[in-house]
């Protein structure tokens, strides 16, 4: 299995510098907006931002508690909202985390990963495997094309299965063409390089 960081999947750096945390982390008047509407209390909304800003940069929603804290906190001081440890933890298991994610597809115009997405990353990944190789550079193929049609990103690990399992079938289908075009006589000639001299070490 490639390492994540061997391609373009997105991720969160574990330590975000201030002026990425200010130009990118930090809400807008709509997004707060956005927030209040669809919370009750300042919890929640607190949430909402964290996910609608991570979401926003990476195309998929992980866990809260897998969020760097330099990033919470930093939403915390600028939303003027105390992060409420013990309801941070409980918030990966509530109702209201679905709830938040469906408005913030809705609010960002996105898909979540489905069958159609699926269908999306198996099509432009067969074609690319026909002239590329590498399994990064077809995961990287993949996320350009999720993105494209603003899809949410799947786990790593479902782009990687994927991935493998098209380039062994198109090796498969490869070879199968191969061996179909070759006539008795080409079998012959290739059966014989596999034959050992008994003068010799090698077979040809």
């Amino acid at each position: 299995m490639p390492d994540i960081s061997e391609t373009a999947y997105p991720r969160l750096k574990s330590n975000i510098n201030q002026k990425d945390l200010n130009k990118i982390f930090s809400p807008t008047d709509e997004e707060i907006h956005f927030a209040e509407n669809i919370t009750q209390n300042n919890n929640s909304k607190l949430w909402v931002l964290i996910m609608l800003k991570v979401f926003g940069r990476i195309g998929y929603f992980p866990l809260i508690l897998e969020i760097p804290a330099i990033l919470i906190n930093h939403l915390s001081l600028v939303s003027k909202i105390e992060v409420n440890e013990e309801e941070l933890l409980k918030y990966d298991n509530t109702n209201s985390r679905q709830r938040h994610m469906n408005n913030i597809r809705k609010y960002l115009n996105i898909t979540p990963y489905n069958e159609k997405g699926k269908q999306i990353v198996t099509t432009v990944v067969n074609e690319a495997s026909k002239v590329k190789d590498d399994i990064c550079d077809l995961i990287n193929i993949a996320v350009e094309e999720l993105v494209r049609h603003n899809f949410e990103l799947p786990a790593f690990g479902t782009l990687v299965r994927i991935v493998n399992n098209i380039k062994v079938s198109t090796y498969e289908n490869f070879y199968d063409s191969i061996y179909k075009s070759f006539d008795e006589n080409i079998c012959n000639v290739i059966d014989k390089l596999f034959e050992l001299d008994a003068e010799k070490s090698y077979t040809g």
